[in-house]
């Protein structure tokens, strides 16, 4: 999934949930600043590394789910 539009990524951006994407092979391609504020996490280290790498999040996905 790719955020084609300016508009449409600042509203991924700005919304008050914690939002992550990854590729079909579980790459990070997005993390918005909710998500970082969660997390601890910024986005400069995790664009582009794989969500099997965080497991806490993983961990408290399941737990969500």
């Amino acid at each position: 999934m790719e955020v084609n539009s300016y508009n449409s990524q600042k509203i991924l951006e700005y919304i008050g949930e914690g939002l992550l994407y990854a590729d079909n092979e579980g790459k990070i391609l997005f993390i918005n600043k909710a998500a970082e504020n969660l997390t601890g996490w910024n986005r400069d280290e995790c664009i582009g590394k794989k969500l099997s790498m965080f497991s806490v999040l993983k961990t408290y996905l399941l737990k969500v789910i």
